[in-house]
């Protein structure tokens, strides 16, 4: 698999290209989002990971471009102390999103779900356990029971489960849910998690969003717990 990875300071991203390479992926540094054009055009990559550490218009631009039909599949790389700042970066041009510093088990993970739920271009259903999402058809199911879920909770279980396993922090969960910048009372998405819980469990799912104050929510299945 070829990736391409966009970072300013390309040169400290070596380390990682080598343990990409350990595991049979080809890492392509570009310096700005021009370079990546170029590379882009002459050998066909299969992601882009896109770091978002400080504002750049151009990787921005990059991002847009793609969304306007240059499609690769992308996964921004963000600060963890700068994802409330960048959160509209994240949520509204990459497929998904690894905070920084980069932990190499967690970027395989991403990577092989990103690949595979972009296959054809198109955004696939999204799964963990028996719990089923398809967040272009606005549509969530459990052991085959459709869930009457209203669009914020939809959304936040398509956050979740897409990062199921992996902690999703209250600022990205909330700019998810209501857009980013949008103003909301301090317990908003305590009230939609709690509605979605309930709805969850009564169609007999046992998967659990943990709430780990002041930071975020976990979705875990029966699997993860055992």
């Amino acid at each position: 698999m070829r990736l391409l990875l966009i970072d300013k300071d390309a040169s400290a991203q070596a380390p990682l290209a080598r343990q990409l390479a350990d595991k049979g992926l080809r890492l392509k540094l570009a310096t700005c989002a021009r370079t990546a054009r170029d590379v882009m055009a002459q050998v066909p990559h299969d992601i882009a990971l896109v770091d978002l550490s400080a504002p750049d218009p151009q990787a921005q631009a990059l991002l847009a471009e793609r969304n306007a039909g240059q499609h690769i599949p992308m996964i921004a790389l963000v600060p963890e102390a700068a994802l409330a700042g960048r959160i509209s970066d994240v949520l509204h041009f990459a497929d998904d999103w690894v905070a920084k510093p980069v932990g190499l088990p967690e970027l395989l993970a991403r990577i092989r779900t990103v690949r595979e739920r972009t296959k054809g271009g198109a955004l696939r259903s999204l799964r963990t356990g028996a719990l089923i999402v398809h967040p272009d058809a606005g549509q969530a199911s459990h052991a085959g029971t459709p869930l009457a879920l209203s669009q914020r909770e939809l959304t936040a279980l398509a956050v979740l489960v897409r990062h199921a396993g992996h902690v999703v922090p209250r600022a990205m969960l909330n700019a998810t849910v209501y857009g980013a910048g949008v103003a909301t009372t301090p317990n908003a998405i305590e009230a939609v998690l709690s509605r979605l819980r309930r709805k969850v469990r009564a169609v007999g799912c046992t998967a659990r969003s943990d709430a780990l104050r002041g930071i975020g929510w976990c979705l875990t299945d029966e699997r993860m717990r055992r």
